[in-house]
């Protein structure tokens, strides 16, 4: 795209976005909780197949207004912020960074319900940037629970985030006993969250401390590994029990390391 060519399509966005907010020529209402905003329905539906498909059918929606359910209003605008200037402000008036994480996993949803590609992408993006600011491991649970909450088939990149980033924290901290009394019960509570952790160290077992490692073992990083893999705990083991292959691979590969 050349500089001319470049600076025009830059000057419609903002042309268009101006509009949409002075409510000029807009002819589609989405309406969330009895709120509703105002957008172009050829932009709406340019973005969003499940809109167009809405809007061009025999439904009500073809009358000009769209009704979202299951989300937030919030975030409905944000969704509209990205089809005008293809970005949404992810903050919040909380203070905490864990609640504006968790925005970018509603948006991801709300993404993949409505099918709009570019959003669920920028979502990730932004979901990945904001996980691994938190450093704290005791926020580790509220992060997993609500990307395990999602269907697996459209919640896979973002599961693939958060287990990188548990494994991350894993090697970074000499873990205290409360924090690994709430990775046990997170594991006991989120069997799929321990099943993927197991699997990815299968997979790709490059780390050399752990979790379950004692600070003396931390010196010696085939120890610590040892542990991290083996060492686990109660509600891990119930895990994977529910998988017979898992189980049987860690079992025999244990009792290779007993002999």
């Amino acid at each position: 795209m050349g500089p001319t060519l470049g600076s025009h399509a830059q000057n419609l966005c903002i042309l268009m976005a101006s509009a949409q907010k002075k409510r000029e020529l807009c002819d589609l209402e989405l309406v969330c909780n009895g709120q509703t905003i105002t957008v172009h329905k050829l932009v709406a539906c340019l973005q969003s197949p499940v809109i167009k498909a809405a809007c061009t059918g025999s439904f009500k929606e073809a009358s000009g207004k769209y009704e979202m359910k299951d989300c937030e209003f919030a975030n409905v605008q944000r969704m509209v912020d990205f089809f005008y200037k293809g970005d949404y402000d992810g903050k919040t008036d909380n203070l905490e960074a864990v609640q504006d994480m968790l925005i970018h996993v509603a948006m991801f949803t709300l993404a993949d319900m409505y099918l709009i590609d570019g959003l669920r992408t920028l979502s990730e993006t932004k979901f990945t940037q904001a996980v691994k600011k938190l450093k704290e491991p005791g926020v580790i649970p509220q992060y997993v629970k609500p990307v395990y909450d999602l269907q697996a088939e459209c919640s896979k990149s973002l599961r693939d985030v958060v287990i990188e980033t548990v494994r991350l924290r894993i090697t970074e901290l000499p873990f205290g006993l409360d924090i690994k009394q709430i990775l046990d019960g997170l594991m006991g509570e989120v069997p799929e969250f321990a099943k993927d952790l197991a699997m990815s160290y299968i997979q790709q077992p490059q780390y050399t401390t752990g979790l379950f490692a004692p600070s003396s073992d931390k010196k010696n990083p085939a120890t610590a590994a040892s542990k991290c893999m083996f060492g686990r705990t109660t509600a891990f083991d119930e895990a994977i029990d529910k998988d017979g292959n898992i189980k049987s691979l860690f079992g025999s590969v244990a009792s290779t390391r007993k002999d």
